[in-house]
């Protein structure tokens, strides 16, 4: 789910530990590190050469999960830099915002793991990202007042 969700759900009790994207600073979470990706924007290989949010024309359309996404956020503050208005499209699974991409339907944003963990698909154009949107890191989330062995050691063994 995306990590607005899930950060809600922990906070709510409903789940002991999540892992997510740019997690918010409450005072009732923990948050540790558990990996570092890096995050590219994909469209398709008939697209021009991208470098900057105003390279996808004036009219474009990215392609993302629903408003409490991360890596949403981040595409849309790209273009809300450059004073690029984009259209949305919401997709449900990487494999499909791939399909799309490739589809010629808009850019979408995912980690560069996403795309090798899919060599199948073909057709990707794969542009790089300036560094405060490309660099992620996944935090593992859960309340502070409910640290317990069995998160601990689960915590611990998705870092080692």
């Amino acid at each position: 789910g995306p990590s607005g969700t899930l950060t809600e759900r922990v906070i709510m009790g409903e789940l002991d530990i999540a892992l997510v994207a740019d997690p918010i600073d409450d005072d009732r979470l923990t948050r540790r590190p558990v990996f570092d990706e890096t995050l590219v924007a994909i469209t398709s290989v008939n697209t021009d050469i991208i470098k900057t949010a105003n390279d996808f024309g004036v009219d474009p359309a990215i392609l993302v999960f629903s408003e409490r996404c991360a890596y949403r956020k981040r595409l849309l503050g790209w273009f809300n830099a450059a004073n690029v208005v984009p259209r949305t499209m919401e997709i449900r699974s990487y494999h499909a915002l791939m399909v799309c991409a490739v589809a010629g339907m808009g850019v979408g944003i995912v980690p560069e793991s996403v795309i090798a963990a899919h060599p199948a698909i073909s057709g990707l154009k794969v542009c790089s990202l300036p560094d405060e949107v490309a660099d992620s890191t996944t935090y593992a989330v859960w309340r502070k007042d409910e640290l317990s062995p069995s998160i601990e050691a689960f915590y611990q063994c998705i870092c080692s």
